[in-house]
């Protein structure tokens, strides 16, 4: 890892960081787990998320409301689905 890969994800966890604690855990097992499996517009995408009220982003994430935008519902689908893949694993252990 270079010295500016290495800048970007320390922004990037840094940017994580919400109001939220459920946002807080999502995030950061997401970045460490997924976001380096991306290409580069889905993580640009998820940085546009990351510009969106935490309130916003956990109805999104939970389903008690749809985002609007369709860009950022396709980022939202593969958080979504790595939250479920994590939350699976962990019944099955």
């Amino acid at each position: 890892m270079n010295a500016a890969h290495a800048d970007d994800m320390a922004r990037l966890r840094w940017r994580c960081r919400r109001g939220l604690l459920e946002l807080d855990l999502v995030f950061n097992r997401f970045v460490v787990n997924r976001y380096s499996t991306l290409d580069a517009t889905m993580q640009q995408l998820f940085w546009g998320l990351l510009e969106e009220a935490d309130n916003s982003i956990l109805a999104w994430l939970n389903g008690t409301e749809s985002c609007t935008d369709s860009d950022l519902n396709h980022i939202i689908k593969i958080i979504r689905e790595d939250i479920d893949y994590k939350d699976k694993k962990i019944e099955n252990s």
